[in-house]
């Protein structure tokens, strides 16, 4: 091996990671994400969600008999 600290993050999968720490602050511990409000964003994708799926993009779609 010629640089193992490139050699580990190449082989490593995501399930191998449990603990992210960037500059000095932990933002996952124990595959808990810290740093997310997950009721807030819940709830904001609760009300963005109809828009998201609408695929006529606010304009009228066409209605035909079957």
């Amino acid at each position: 091996m010629h640089d193992l600290a490139a050699t580990l993050v190449h082989s490593a999968r995501s399930s191998d990671v449990r603990t992210t720490i960037v500059d000095g602050r932990v933002l996952m511990r124990d595959r808990e994400l810290l740093t997310l409000d997950v009721p807030e964003i819940v709830r904001e994708l609760g009300e963005r969600l109809p828009a998201l799926v609408d695929r006529s993009h606010g304009r009228r779609i066409q209605e035909y008999d079957a």
